[in-house]
């Protein structure tokens, strides 16, 4: 089962790559503003959520495939599992050229070459470094703050709303 996991992963990883290679090459324009604007921290953000996510999936399977093998300690169990995750991100973390070229194309999808280089041009100024230096914190902070508005905009409706939910079918 584990193995069949793997397969799938690799697979789903595989099948965005062949696309990709049958595009067109991006411009020197659309590297050079993925390098700005997608580079080493936007990597790391993308590196941390897939490392969060990956956690949590692999225990469940690490779990079911020692149990295969009549191992069911715990410890164990979250050993192999950051284990992968390690080496899977570690592995990701060598295709950086890769999630340039991709970011590219997302940029020549959406943008002329004109729009690219005036992009390119603004990072050169002082208020485009200082945009592309506080990107990431403001992502985070933003992503924290939405994380809080909903908890607090939720508080107290979903129960509200589920018992009204579950009122039409639950006497």
């Amino acid at each position: 089962m584990f193995r069949l996991f793997c397969a799938a992963i690799c697979l789903l990883l595989a099948l965005p790559a062949q696309a990709l290679a049958q595009e067109d090459a991006p411009t020197p324009a659309a590297l050079e503003l993925a390098a700005i604007v997608a580079g080493q921290q936007q990597l790391q953000n993308v590196l941390n959520a897939t490392a969060i996510n990956l956690e949590k999936g692999l225990q469940p399977i690490v779990k079911r495939e020692l149990a295969a093998h009549l191992v069911d300690d715990p410890m164990i169990i979250r050993i192999v599992a950051k284990n992968i995750k390690n080496r899977l991100i570690s592995a990701m973390a060598g295709e950086y050229a890769d999630f340039q070229t991709r970011s590219a194309h997302i940029y020549m999808k959406h943008f002329s070459d004109q729009e690219i280089h005036d992009m390119i041009a603004f990072y050169h100024t002082p208020t485009g470094k200082k945009l592309s230096e506080v990107t990431p914190t403001l992502t985070a902070e933003s992503i924290a703050m939405g994380q809080e508005w909903a908890k607090n905009a939720l508080q107290g409706r979903f129960d509200e709303i589920l018992q009204q939910e579950l009122s039409g079918f639950v006497k």
